[in-house]
């Protein structure tokens, strides 16, 4: 496989060995290398796509992370005229994905699920150099609108409305005020790392940063909904400490992630 690099990340990588790629959601190219007991992972990201700057903030999220909570270590972050490339270490263990398949039960999934966003949701703030505010997601949110949004991975209840039509929705159901913590942004089972049965690491950060404890907590009632059964959420909202759950902000987020 011939990918062209830049000097530094080559030098990074002498004596490495590439495992697989690319993989990757969004036209991020995900690889894997490996030295003896070492593993890194390389994102390239080209410059014409949407997403580009989601790349750079990963990288300052990561940084900003050292020291407070477990996360891929950078190696170096680099910009060229046609691609970013963001290469770190690899977190032992497994991601809850990986563990849900491995036929972990329904309810240990989802009681390390919620008690792991708990632990990413008392991160202290301070100092956090990406904010994830709704105002700035819906200005991109339009955006995307305008470049062309896949219709058909949108959620089966919102596939007879329009593009259009859905950003309405979405608009009209814009919270009134916020509680914000550091959020995950992207709070799938891919994106926490799992060693034996605790949270040992976050990835994918992208859009981690300062925001509404309810995008993470949308995507994880899609998520629940979706892989493992309605029935397994008051299991999830007890142990994370919710007692009566915003629907309304639920639904904002989760329909914001149409667009995304």
């Amino acid at each position: 496989m011939h990918l062209e690099l830049p000097e530094d990340i080559k030098q990074a990588l002498q004596g490495f060995s590439i495992k697989n790629g690319p993989s990757g959601l969004s036209g991020t190219n995900i690889y894997r290398f490996e030295k003896e007991n070492k593993m890194y992972f390389l994102k390239v990201v080209d410059v014409n796509n949407r997403f580009i700057d989601e790349l750079e903030v990963e990288y300052e999220v990561l940084k900003w992370l050292e020291g407070k909570f477990q996360v891929p270590q950078v190696i170096t972050f680099k910009k060229t005229s046609n691609k970013h490339f963001l290469l770190m270490t690899a977190i032992k263990g497994n991601t809850l994905e990986k563990l849900y398949h491995q036929s972990k039960s329904s309810e240990e999934i989802v009681k390390i699920y919620a008690e792991s966003l708990k632990l990413i949701h008392g991160i202290k703030i301070s100092g956090c150099p990406n904010k994830e505010e709704d105002e700035f997601m819906l200005l991109k949110a339009r955006e995307y609108l305008e470049l062309g949004i896949n219709l058909d991975n949108m959620e089966d209840k919102y596939k007879n409305l329009t593009p259009l039509e859905l950003y309405d929705k979405l608009l009209s159901l814009k919270p009134e005020k916020n509680d914000n913590v550091f959020i995950h942004g992207d709070y799938c089972f891919d994106n926490i790392i799992i060693n034996n049965n605790m949270l040992n690491g976050i990835i994918d950060v992208g859009r981690a940063g300062i925001g509404d404890k309810y995008k993470d907590i949308a995507l994880a009632v899609r998520n629940i909904q979706g892989d493992i059964g309605e029935q397994w959420l008051d299991l999830f909202f007890n142990i994370y400490g919710i007692t009566n759950p915003d629907w309304n902000k639920i639904e904002f987020y989760i329909i914001m992630d149409e667009f995304y």
